[in-house]
């Protein structure tokens, strides 16, 4: 019985798809015309990603922006030290873009919060251009580095912190 049942609702179930499907194939031209005008509305939204929202929905929770760190390093402490790396904004972006998608612990800049805090973990539920867009926020935001960093990068560096 249950067999049935069960075969039932799947037949049900491909009917009712075939049936959607074939109404789409019937398309009318105000249909077309609405379905193209929410694909370009949904492109255009999906082009004007803001780094800021991104940074702030993703990335703020661990990388503090004011502070002292709980479980990842400071948002300006990454910034000073993938800039130290790669100073042009194009070098930096690509940097950030392919670490937040796939941190490698044998390509740490910031070997001494890798200890700290662990490897970051991969943020696939990032697209592309959420993770471009972010690296580009940072890039371009200037953040100040407080007293405590600067004492805190002279110790682990010998040096003082580059300003940003």
């Amino acid at each position: 019985m249950k067999l049935l049942t069960l075969s039932g609702v799947l037949l049900s179930a491909v009917l009712t798809t075939n049936i959607a499907i074939a109404a789409d194939d019937t398309k009318t031209p105000e249909t077309t015309e609405a379905t193209t005008e929410t694909t370009e509305a949904t492109t255009e939204t999906t082009e004007t990603v803001s780094g800021k929202e991104v940074y702030q929905t993703y990335c703020i929770a661990c990388h503090v922006s004011e502070g002292m760190p709980t479980i990842a390093p400071p948002i300006f402490a990454v910034k000073n030290h993938v800039t130290a790396e790669y100073p042009e904004r194009e070098d930096f972006v690509k940097r950030v873009t392919e670490w937040v998608k796939a941190p490698n612990a044998d390509d740490v800049l910031m070997p001494g919060a890798v200890r700290k805090f662990g490897l970051m973990p991969a943020m696939p539920q990032l697209s592309d251009e959420q993770a471009v867009a972010v690296a580009e926020f940072l890039f371009d935001s200037d953040m100040e580095l407080p007293d405590w960093y600067a004492e805190h990068y002279e110790e682990e560096h010998g040096e003082k912190p580059k300003a940003q």
